[in-house]
């Protein structure tokens, strides 16, 4: 750190930088109000817009004021507390699931789509490959011509005469 000492410096004094940041004293503006006559909303920029849209009815969620796509909870919670439901409301934020994005929506699609796909190829590798087990080894006995035993596949019956008659010197 430099010396705060005007004499032992390099001759030119070091100036604080001065702040300009100024601190909002509000929290509540700018903010979006919304009502069934404005339904799609204006925006208030001080703290008392806000209040006097707040006593003239104006609601902070569109979906409070018409039904939107996608937000049919928040009108249905709207229209029980217009009627005195609060409590009712209450108990459905407290068990209410997550409403799924349009992404997890499309990407449960796709997923379904992917899986069914899979299971095609799946089949059809499944009859593929029975089919050429079943021409790579025939149906039938497999005897072994040197003892006369009879095994499953030919896997078996060649790993049997490997074993079993080994040509030992």
């Amino acid at each position: 750190m430099a010396s705060e000492n005007i004499l032992l410096g390099s001759g030119v004094p070091e100036q604080k930088p001065i702040n300009k940041h100024i601190e909002p004293t509000n929290l509540r503006s700018p903010a979006w109000r919304y009502h069934r006559d404005f339904p799609e909303g204006k925006l208030c920029k001080t703290d008392e817009e806000v209040d006097k849209a707040n006593a003239d009815g104006w609601l902070d969620h569109p979906g409070k004021v018409r039904l939107l796509p996608g937000h049919e909870k928040v009108w249905e919670a709207q229209k029980k507390l217009e009627a005195g439901k609060t409590d009712e409301v209450q108990e459905e934020i407290l068990t209410a699931e997550p409403i799924k994005s349009e992404d997890a929506i499309r990407a449960d699609i796709l997923k379904t789509e992917s899986d069914k796909f899979e299971a095609k190829r799946l089949e059809v590798e499944a009859k593929l490959l029975s089919n050429y087990e079943e021409a790579k080894s025939p149906p039938g006995p497999r005897l072994c011509t040197l003892c006369g035993k009879e095994f499953s596949s030919l896997r078996a019956l060649n790993m049997h005469g490997i074993g079993a008659h080994k040509n030992k010197k």
